[in-house]
Formats: structure tokens, C-alpha cells, sequence
């Protein structure tokens, strides 16, 4: 499996195409579950389950503050996702792996228009509200994405470098 075409430079992805971006906007918009890897403090990677909201190719999620995930991601933002959403018959269906570069948000402006647009789409809330008492919002922007779609046992993938989600800023602006 490899995200580059024939002729493409080793580590060069090309542009996300705009068709493809709607597809892959459109499985974050129908999807509320990933699996986000980050690395641990020995260099091996940690994978865990975790909710999500997305604003375009932004990932927000909510951890608590003295998880492993928010630790790991203070000492190196580098990320990964994943994330599949069926389609029809079993094993037809599209998925979606993103690379991303992750830190917390701490301007509560953007804090407080994730928490009113995730508590509008998703009013259970329970997937995005960890038991401990002080949480963290985390947001996901993304690097490189590659879709692929699996149709009667067989799968297409295409990689894409990305120009930018909506890329909120998640720091207010140093003086």
C-alpha cells in the first residue's frame, strides 16, 4: 500500500484534491469515534478510542489534564488518526488516516465555540466528557491524510498533503 503515484517524489504527497476533501469532511461530519496515536515517553506509540468534533479537517477532542494522551502530547504534538465509516454491504466502506500536529487550546474563545457546537451535535455528551474533573480540549490539525475505499474486498488509498484545515488558533497570540 502506498500513498504516492508512480513519478512522485519519495515523501512528497500530492495536494488534497478539493473531491476528495468533501469525502473525507464528510466522514469526520458522520463519524463521532477515532483512534488517536500519540508517543509515549519510551518512543513507542500509544493508540487509545477517543470522541471527536471536527470544524472542516480540524479535530477537536477532550481529555482530562493528567491523562497520558495530553502528557504525550506536550512532549511531541506529532499525532496520528484513524478513522472508518461503513458503507453498505460489510467491509464496503471508506476510511481515513491523518497525520496531525496536536497541542492544547487555551483560548477560551475557541474553547467556548467547541464546548456550544459539540454539546449542539452531540447532546448525550457522554463520549466527550471524561470523569475527571479538569479536562483539556485538544486540537488536531491536520498534516497528511489518506483515504481509502474498500469496495468487494479490495481497497484504493491515495495520500494527500494538506493546505491547512480551518486551523483554529488554539494559543492566544504571545505579546
Amino acid at each position: 500500500m502506498t500513498a504516492r503515484r508512480k513519478g512522485d517524489e519519495p515523501g512528497r504527497l500530492r495536494p488534497l484534491p478539493a473531491a476528495e476533501r468533501r469525502a473525507a469532511i464528510e466522514l469526520l461530519d458522520q463519524e463521532h469515534l477515532m483512534t488517536l496515536a500519540v508517543l509515549g515517553p519510551d518512543g513507542w506509540p500509544r493508540a487509545s478510542t477517543v470522541g471527536f468534533y471536527s470544524e472542516d479537517l480540524d479535530i477537536y477532542l477532550v481529555t482530562a489534564r493528567n491523562s497520558d494522551k495530553l502528557g504525550a502530547i506536550r512532549s511531541d504534538p506529532r499525532v496520528a488518526i484513524a478513522i472508518r465509516h461503513e458503507i453498505g454491504q460489510p467491509g464496503n466502506g471508506l476510511a481515513l488516516s491523518m497525520t496531525g500536529r496536536a497541542e492544547e487550546v487555551f483560548d477560551p474563545t475557541v474553547a467556548e465555540r467547541i464546548n456550544k457546537a459539540v454539546i449542539k451535535r452531540y447532546p448525550e455528551g457522554h463520549l466527550y466528557c471524561p470523569q475527571q474533573h479538569s479536562v483539556a480540549i485538544v486540537h488536531v490539525q491536520p498534516v497528511t491524510i489518506v483515504l481509502a475505499r474498500a469496495r468487494g474486498g479490495r481497497s484504493i488509498t491515495d495520500g494527500y498533503q494538506v493546505s491547512g484545515g480551518r486551523s483554529s488558533p488554539s494559543r492566544p497570540p504571545s505579546p
